[in-house]
């Protein structure tokens, strides 16, 4: 069996496949730095022939597209490194050909949660703005001590406030952990989960805007979709209290950001922090002007916290999407079928049986 290896991996995992066949990488190991971006195969053609006799690609960030499936016939399975692998993979031509599609869910749940939180903490406590006095203009001695102790009585407690969490997936579930462990209330939104699942997680259902009325603070962690952009509508934040904050680590689009920077200068809400922006940067340009919404600069760092779409990265991310998929290839040569398939469809495809279906329960 053959392996191509195009996102970034732990080398444990990376040497576990080994024992099934060749593996290369097309990945490079990240320095010191992490200051590395994201290698790509090339164009369609330089594609077909890294994937030529590849069995199995585990998959990057490469545009996969369904001329390039057409062009590689020994291609068996795809495990996508990735959350969602529809984002560079075109999932339904592999589905209709035959060849599964697994994505590395729940890669991020840890290292996302834990950001959201460490924002929420950030804002009941004025750690950046009082971090930036100290090593800016004003330093800490008994001559400024009253301005220090001015923006140190501004902090609250997480302890016995309402966490609202609109999406309760992996992400959703492990960020709900960490604030009942401050001792928070949790609240819920998501359509797909009902309130009995819910309560096993000592989490109470409730609607959006009840959500939004409720919540001292309101953490969006679900997928964007077509159909959910700017689910935290004008209507939402205007229903907030004007004591509570927003903290968005999942996609910028969930967000009406013109509204919320509105209520943000209005301090009609108690503030913000943002990882995720709409629109966000284009590392493919140069321009000086591809950026965030300049107004977001106009709001003081007491209201609004931003960091650059950090949220999802951390050391030990390479590990958690390693294991991911290598735990799915184990299961798919048991003739099991694992979490994370994208492809829902790829069992009836009458293509299943020479793509997939090769590999498919071998090891029963």
């Amino acid at each position: 069996m053959k392996f191509l290896w195009s996102g970034e991996y732990d080398p444990v995992i990376y040497e576990a496949f080994e024992k099934y066949g060749e593996v290369v990488s097309t990945f490079p190991e990240l320095p010191d730095n992490g200051n590395v971006k994201p290698p790509r195969i090339g164009d369609e053609d330089e594609m077909v022939e890294a994937l030529k006799g590849v069995d199995v690609w585990i998959a990057g960030y490469d545009d996969f597209t369904e001329g390039v499936l057409k062009r590689c016939p020994d291609l068996k399975l795809i495990l996508s490194v990735r959350d969602g692998a529809d984002a560079n993979v075109d999932c339904a031509a592999c589905e209709k050909a035959g060849v599964p599609v697994y994505g590395a869910n729940g890669r991020c749940a840890v290292s996302v949660a834990e950001m959201t939180m460490a924002l929420c903490a950030n804002l009941a406590r004025p750690i950046v703005p009082v971090t930036n006095m100290m090593r800016g203009d004003i330093k800490w001695t008994g001559e400024t001590n009253s301005m220090f102790r001015s923006a140190i009585f501004s902090a609250t407690e997480l302890y016995e406030k309402v966490m609202g969490i609109v999406g309760l997936g992996r992400n959703g579930r492990q960020l709900a952990k960490i604030a009942q462990g401050y001792g928070m209330r949790v609240i819920a939104y998501d359509p797909f989960v009902d309130a009995e699942t819910m309560k096993t997680l000592d989490i109470e259902k409730f609607e959006l805007l009840d959500l939004m009325k409720t919540a001292d603070y309101i953490c969006p962690q679900v997928r964007l979709t077509k159909e959910n952009e700017k689910l935290i509508s004008a209507e939402c934040i205007a229903a907030m209290k004007p004591t509570a904050c927003i903290v968005n680590t999942a996609r910028g689009k969930l967000i009406d950001e013109v509204a919320l920077i509105k209520a943000l200068k209005e301090d009609k809400i108690g503030g913000a922090a943002l990882d995720v922006f709409d629109p966000e940067p284009n590392p493919n340009k140069k321009d000086p002007d591809d950026g965030l919404n300049p107004e977001i600069y106009d709001i003081p760092v007491e209201k609004l916290i931003i960091t650059p779409h950090m949220a999802g990265f951390s050391q030990e991310r390479a590990h958690h999407q390693s294991e991911n998929v290598y735990k799915a290839f184990l299961e798919f040569l048991k003739g099991n079928k694992p979490a994370g398939l994208q492809t829902r469809g790829v069992f009836e495809s009458p293509n299943f049986a020479e793509r997939g279906g090769k590999l498919f329960g071998v090891e029963k």
